[in-house]
Order: structure tokens, then C-alpha cells, then sequence
């Protein structure tokens, strides 16, 4: 890098009023590690998209979308455990969960 020269910020933005969060907890479970995701509104709703497993939710609020994407995450962790025949995409998704998901919150 030359003397005067600035070095760019390595920030990545899905778009350009994306941000991308870590969900601490479910509904009923506690989990190891963080799962990501990004919220944005567009026009009518706020969506929250996962972007360590292929689902996302909608709401009127910011809170209504997180809400339901972790109740469609908790819905897809059953749906993975019920099923033993999956395809090599799928059994990632299941390891990842059963590997962060640690207990039922009491």
C-alpha cells in the first residue's frame, strides 16, 4: 500500500439499506452461537431473512418479522429432526441447527 493511500473499509452490505444481525435466542430455545440475518422494509413490510438457512418471515414491525423468523426457524429445526432422509443441503441445515441449539427455555 502506497504511503498516502487509504485503505477502503471491508463493510459488505446485501443492499444498500440492508444490515445484517445475529439472533441471540428463539422462542423455546437458547442457542451457542448467534444465527444472522438481515431486516429490511420494502414498501409494505418489514422482512427478516436468514442468511445461514434458506427461510425468511414478514411482519408489520420490525419486532412482528424477527418474531416470525424465529418461529419459522424453531418450525424448520422440528421439521429437520423428523427426518432422517435428507438431501446433503438439507443435513447441513440440520447439523448447523442441532449444533447451536443448546435447550428448551423454561
Amino acid at each position: 500500500m502506497a504511503k498516502n493511500q487509504i485503505k477502503e473499509p471491508s463493510i459488505q452490505y446485501k443492499h444498500s439499506c440492508t444490515l445484517e444481525y445475529g439472533l441471540e435466542k428463539l422462542i423455546n430455545y437458547d442457542l451457542k452461537s448467534p444465527i444472522n440475518y438481515t431486516l429490511e422494509w420494502d414498501d409494505q413490510y418489514y422482512i427478516a431473512e436468514s442468511t445461514d438457512f434458506p427461510i425468511y418471515a414478514i411482519g408489520d414491525t420490525e419486532l412482528e418479522a424477527i418474531e416470525a423468523l424465529k418461529l419459522e426457524i424453531e418450525n424448520l429445526y422440528s421439521e429437520l429432526q423428523e427426518n432422517e432422509k435428507l438431501s446433503d443441503e438439507w443435513a447441513k441445515y440440520k447439523f448447523m441447527l442441532q449444533s447451536i441449539i443448546i435447550k428448551h427455555c423454561e
